[in-house]
């Protein structure tokens, strides 16, 4: 879900129209005074550092503000016992995400921790609080 989120997010940014602007550009090593076309779905800048460096840069306010909202979702997270029958016995899990989570014991008596939607499966005995499921 968080996928689409960022890509409904990034949207305006391919439909956009795109920023374009001439810099010039100068480095230490191979690049002295050319000319560079810059361009890109944000607002382009030109820079001289301190020390001499040019270019061109862009401007990701734009993009930080659209992804502002990734950053500050709420993660919900628990801990729960996780158990199978290979090589996880009694182990103590950390389990986020961005939709509830539940610690749970199958009735083939598998451990761990899902997303609170898988509770109301048959076989599947959910709890809510950390360590519920010992």
């Amino acid at each position: 879900m968080k996928v689409y989120l960022l890509l409904l997010l990034l949207l305006p940014l391919c439909t956009a129209q795109k920023f374009t602007i001439q810099c010039y550009g100068e480095d230490f090593l191979m690049v002295n005074n050319m000319l560079l076309d810059c361009s890109g779905p944000v607002q382009q800048a030109c820079y001289t550092r301190d020390n001499g460096e040019k270019g061109c840069t862009s401007k990701v306010y734009l993009l930080l503000l659209l992804l502002l909202p990734l950053c500050t979702a709420q993660k919900f997270t628990i801990q729960c016992y996780g158990e199978d029958f290979l090589m996880v016995n009694n182990m103590l899990l950390d389990c986020s995400g961005p939709v509830q989570q539940a610690c749970y014991t199958r009735d083939n008596g598998e451990k761990g921790c899902t997303s609170k939607v898988n509770c109301s499966k048959p076989g599947w005995t959910c709890c809510h609080t950390d360590r519920c499921n010992a």
